[in-house]
């Protein structure tokens, strides 16, 4: 049964960033393949909307000559999936292939069938599809020297609703930041505004309306495995953009049974992550609802607000109980980390800084971490900055940056650095931080540009840094 959305737990529309963040894509396209040394890109083309829109901004970042589409039809294909994609491609003037992927499934399954004897036919059989299309795909890669681009969402990322090997190969995933119900406003944004003027919209009204589906078993719709994109997509904004807990979400007004459902999915599947492509990124200024704190909140105070809280230093070992558990609450817990797991990392050492009101109710709390021979060049590390929800948008964690960095100083230590999480970003830049470009890894960044994804949250992080 579907749950309906509050209008105000929509998200926030991209409205005028959609101009910016066409123009980011476009140019991380022709970025990523520079850098990666091809001048040609091939995409599997589904007739979706996905395919649809990394073709098109594919075409706009090299031009359509350098594109190549490869169409895969399965038996339980849509006819008019095939058609859309064959009118996609003469829009855009791409060069297509088709292979039917049909006798190669066959050959695999008569392969598979004497070890099988007794199966029936279930996922299995839905995912090996997806993997005959990957090994196409990359055969076609092989031989002609082409980029492969990824053409899954940010939606089927956190949902795990992808295929191994399969519809998750690729060398950069251009939708990779966005969310399905963000992929159709940029679709429709493109279509009617920024492309050629006077010339036919290169993606169909019939691609803009079907109802999305992997075409991997006959009927198969997306929103029967996962919920409408209209539901699951403010659920996941919620959480993995903003970062809110699934607590936060619930006493927002969103059904209790929707949250669970979906963020249980979401962290059953956070092991794909680790193999998804490198994605685009969102320019600053298209992200929506910039949080104050890094857990999120309303509008910052000023720092005269500091005066309102009293803060304490802690070694780790000495931590009291409200700040493990709001540690713990509002950062590990709906990430499958246990209590009793070593997710504080006493033995790392560093100091805490706790913040309090007059009335010594924990306000929030926040890690600065001794010095680093490998992290040398760039001073302390900040860690574990929380707000307490309650405290959100009250100052709390401008005071307790005003109180780390004020230590930093002290030691005579002219810098500072910090794994800032997505919804953070904005934060971070208004007190003078900036991102670290890949000669500072850190250990964990997995992409050139310094980005990577927490194998815990699944929320995208970068190194930021702060001369002081």
């Amino acid at each position: 049964m579907s749950h309906p959305i509050l209008p105000d737990h929509s998200i926030p529309p991209f409205g005028n960033a959609c101009l910016s963040i066409y123009d980011s894509l476009v140019e991380q396209i022709r970025n990523a393949l520079d850098q990666a040394g091809f001048s040609e890109v091939l995409i599997g083309l589904s007739g979706g909307i996905d395919s649809a829109l990394v073709a098109l901004l594919a075409a706009a970042a090299i031009g359509p000559k350098h594109v190549h589409g490869l169409l895969m039809p399965a038996a339980v294909s849509s006819e008019g999936s095939v058609l859309d994609a064959y009118a996609l491609a003469d829009r855009l003037g791409i060069e297509t292939t088709m292979i039917p992927i049909e006798p190669i499934f066959t050959a695999f399954k008569e392969a598979l069938a004497p070890t099988f004897s007794g199966q029936s036919e279930d996922v299995t059989e839905e995912n090996l599809q997806a993997r005959v299309r990957g090994m196409l795909l990359m055969a076609l890669s092989n031989k002609f020297g082409w980029f492969v681009l990824n053409t899954g969402n940010y939606s089927e990322s956190l949902m795990g609703y992808g295929t191994l090997h399969g519809d998750m190969v690729g060398s950069f995933a251009p939708l990779g930041q966005l969310l399905k119900t963000q992929v159709y406003e940029l679709a429709r944004y493109i279509n009617t505004t920024v492309w050629r003027a006077g010339v036919e919209p290169p993606i169909s009204e019939a691609i803009l309306t079907k109802e999305p589906s992997a075409e991997l078993a006959p009927g198969q719709l997306d929103r029967d495995a996962l919920g409408p994109y209209e539901e699951i997509d403010p659920v996941l904004y919620g959480h993995f953009v903003q970062g809110k807990s699934a607590e936060q979400l619930v006493e927002e007004g969103f059904p209790h049974e929707l949250v669970q459902r979906v963020l249980v999915q979401a962290a059953r599947a956070a092991f794909k992550l680790r193999f998804e492509p490198p994605a685009a990124q969102l320019p600053s200024q298209a992200q929506q609802s910039l949080l104050s704190d890094e857990e999120g909140g309303g509008p910052s105070l000023t720092t005269d607000a500091a005066s309102d809280f009293s803060i304490s230093q802690v070694a780790p070992e000495e931590l009291p109980a409200d700040v493990r558990a709001l540690l713990y609450g509002e950062l590990y817990r709906d990430y499958g980390v246990a209590p009793d797991q070593e997710w504080l990392n006493a033995a790392d050492g560093g100091c805490f800084f706790v913040a309090r009101d007059q009335s010594s109710r924990l306000c929030g709390a926040g890690r600065l971490m001794p010095r680093s021979e490998s992290a040398d060049n760039h001073g302390l590390q900040i860690r574990q900055l929380v707000s307490a929800p309650e405290m959100r948008g009250r100052g709390v964690g401008t005071a307790i940056m005003d109180a780390l960095e004020a230590a930093v100083t002290t030691q005579g230590i002219p810098c500072v650095w910090l794994k800032a999480r997505q919804q953070a970003w904005g934060f971070y830049e208004k007190r003078g931080y900036h991102f670290e470009g890949s000669e500072f890894t850190a250990g964990e960044c997995m992409q050139d540009n310094g980005l990577f994804i927490s194998h815990l949250t699944g929320i995208p992080h970068r190194i930021m840094a702060k001369s002081l």
